[in-house]
């Protein structure tokens, strides 16, 4: 801003000693000179800011790999899940402790056997309901599986319907020929 100060205070002492040079036609190109040079500034400044943005996209990027890395490496996947799953199991731990051992490994904080309460064990009344349970689905099954049977036999009795009416039509329509 000084520079157009000084150069305005040098265009008028200019036009004031050369009268060939009119006032405002230097006015008018000194204004044109000034913002050119201030598109251009503008310009540069813009190209170092998005350099300077895409240099942090690129740092962030960067970042965010290396936690997303660092994470992944500590947690267990879902095939390791399910191997250490299979390797407690044959170890035939008591429920709680394997359930304890398998949260420890998947959420990587422990968890103690403890922290999971008492699992109870079936009591009798839990087995009489189980059953009564069994019984309904084991009567509700007998009944679907005679409705089965009851339309295959219908089934079968269309298709051989069907067949007697082909024949039919297939005399009715060599007789007209």
């Amino acid at each position: 801003m000084q520079e157009y100060q000084q150069e305005r205070q040098l265009a008028e002492d200019k036009a004031s000693t050369d009268p060939s040079i009119g006032f405002s036609e230097l006015n008018s190109q000194d204004e044109n000179q000034l913002l050119r040079e201030q598109v251009d500034t503008l310009k540069l400044e813009l190209s170092y800011q998005s350099q300077q943005l895409q240099q942090i996209q690129q740092e962030l990027s960067n970042t965010n790999h290396d936690l997303c890395t660092a994470l992944m490496a500590e947690r267990l996947t879902l095939d390791e899940a399910k191997e250490l799953a299979k390797e407690i199991v044959i170890t035939q731990k008591p429920i709680r402790e394997s359930l304890a051992q398998l949260l420890s490994a998947i959420y990587i904080s422990p968890v103690e056997s403890w922290e999971l309460g008492c699992v109870p064990k079936p009591t009798l009344a839990d087995n009489s309901r189980f059953s009564s349970e069994a019984n309904k689905f084991n009567e509700r099954f007998e009944v679907l599986k005679t409705r089965l049977t009851t339309f295959q036999d219908q089934l079968t009795r269309f298709k051989a319907r069907r067949e007697q009416l082909s024949v039919q039509i297939k005399t009715i329509t060599e007789t007209k020929e």
